[in-house]
């Protein structure tokens, strides 16, 4: 994946499923 040709929809994407992984941790930490 060449940095110049992520459009700002795969970065939202990406900062998505961030959240519900760090979502995920959570539960399982506590």
């Amino acid at each position: 994946i060449e940095a110049g040709y992520t459009p700002s929809p795969s970065i939202d994407t990406v900062a998505k499923i961030a959240k519900a992984l760090n979502a995920k941790i959570d539960e399982l930490v506590r």
